[in-house]
């Protein structure tokens, strides 16, 4: 996924990321490649999910843009979980939500109204 160095105070929308991101993997990546699984670094868990689901919207290849996200899919349960190490239940609802927003933005299919939790 192409974003802006660690140290940028640059802000670039998912959009942008998306037509940049595609192009270099449509540009560099042999054909034979059956897909790719972006990693969450660096991003919080909607900006990942947002930048993927943008990525897929405008995916004019046949790579399977996919995700291999651990931050992305854990941070919101384990902070929950912190909290109440008891609670296994809602920190599992936690998860499982983010891991349905992961799985909808693999498909091009995620909103940020469907992600309210």
């Amino acid at each position: 996924m192409i974003l802006p160095g660690v140290n940028s105070d640059e802000k670039v929308d998912s959009s942008k990321i998306a037509e940049m991101t595609n192009k270099c993997i449509e540009d560099s990546v042999p054909s034979e490649v059956p897909g790719i699984a972006f990693l969450s670094g660096g991003q919080t868990e909607k900006e990942a999910t947002k930048n993927l689901n943008e990525i897929n919207i405008k995916n004019k290849t046949k790579f399977i843009m996919t995700y291999s996200y651990g931050r992305a899919l854990q941070q919101s349960a384990l902070k929950f979980w912190s909290k109440d190490i008891n609670n296994i239940k809602g920190t599992q609802e936690i998860f499982n939500h983010r891991a349905k927003m992961c799985s909808l933005a693999s498909k091009g299919k995620w909103t940020e109204k469907v992600d309210k939790k």
